[in-house]
């Protein structure tokens, strides 16, 4: 009876945690406490709770990416990372992860990849949400996030300004023209070095 029952706590405790900690294989991608992992994830943890064991003691190692190796990896999978995926890269010392945007855009790219060291700091994107930068593609190919400066979308109308700075810290930025400024534009050659403007259009970070 005795032995019977150190059979049966034994095959209970393996049970309790093959239940607990399910690992699932697809393609080169596993889950531990789900049978779905995510397909761009190496390693999805769902971390269910062992009543058994009743303690977490174990690290885990992340999968190690450099800057080169995560951007291509967002090319093999078309842009559609994991929101919350989580990577190392050995070479500045810093984790990074993947986060979606706010609101989540329409179509992929539907965020970026941010280190955990620093507050803003982004891979692809060194600029915050209301960032303003110069634009030298095509209308057409403003990446996703981002919007023309035309006064639509929540965006200053840009649209052949000059920007000059605030004066003080009392003014807000990007509300209106500024008035009692103007620049005097004397006609010249188109042939180079007399053509002296270049047109760029303005975009902002949503």
């Amino acid at each position: 009876m005795y032995r019977l029952s150190r059979i049966t706590a034994k095959v209970a405790v393996a049970l309790t945690v093959f239940v607990s900690v399910t690992v699932m294989a697809q393609t080169n991608n596993v889950g531990i406490g789900t049978t779905t992992p995510d397909p761009t994830a190496i390693l999805e943890v769902a971390n269910p709770y062992n009543p058994i064991l009743g303690v977490r003691s174990k690290g885990m190692l992340i999968p190690y990416l450099n800057q080169l190796q995560r951007s291509q990896m967002e090319a093999a999978y078309n842009d559609t990372i994991a929101n919350g995926l989580l990577t190392y890269d050995p070479e500045n010392g810093n984790f990074w992860y993947y986060k979606y945007d706010s609101p989540v855009p329409a179509t992929a790219p539907f965020g970026d990849w941010y280190s955990l060291t620093t507050t803003i700091q982004a891979q692809n994107s060194n600029v915050p949400v209301g960032g303003i930068i110069m634009w030298s593609g095509t209308i057409a190919s403003i990446p996703s996030g981002w919007a023309l400066c035309n006064g639509a979308n929540g965006t200053p109308d840009l649209t052949d300004k000059f920007i000059i700075s605030v004066a003080s810290a009392a003014e807000n930025p990007g509300t209106a023209p500024v008035n009692g400024f103007f620049v005097d534009v004397e006609p010249g050659s188109v042939v180079a070095p007399d053509r002296r403007f270049f047109k760029l259009a303005y975009i902002m970070k949503l």
